[in-house]
């Protein structure tokens, strides 16, 4: 982010200034829930339908992770519960990112310090089960 002037402080919406960060945010795609799941843990949401066919961006994807997962970390509450995160591949647009994009997404899930509690996959294609049941 920026020139390193975030190194001290937390990472602001204002960061994300290249046209792509803000479409990334606008486009919903990764959000976390207003309401909790039962036992009271934040819900992160991946909706890959939401990007309207456009391919993803890594560099936007990642920097829009970080900052919405850092966002919704400094409630006392998700801090002591976690998060649980959802990966939404729902209908004729959902289709998972590339594997590339889940590995650069997962280093900088590793190096932030947030607990995540659970992974739900939803996907209609049956060209994922064997991925998703193996």
């Amino acid at each position: 982010f920026g020139d390193g002037e975030v190194l001290g402080r937390d990472v602001r919406l204002s960061d994300l200034s290249s046209p792509e960060d803000l479409e990334h945010v606008k486009s919903g795609g990764i959000q976390v829930l207003p309401t909790r799941d039962i036992a009271g843990r934040s819900v992160l949401v991946w909706v890959t339908g939401n990007f309207k066919g456009k391919k993803y961006n890594a560099r936007s994807a990642q920097r829009t992770f970080y900052y919405v997962v850092d966002s919704a970390s400094r409630e006392e509450e998700t801090q002591k519960k976690g998060f649980v995160t959802v990966f939404w591949y729902i209908g004729p647009r959902g289709m998972p990112p590339s594997m590339r994009l889940f590995q650069k997404i997962h280093s900088i899930r590793l190096a932030m310090p947030h607990r995540m509690c659970g992974l739900h996959f939803c996907f209609d294609d049956k060209s994922l089960r064997p991925l998703m049941s193996g």
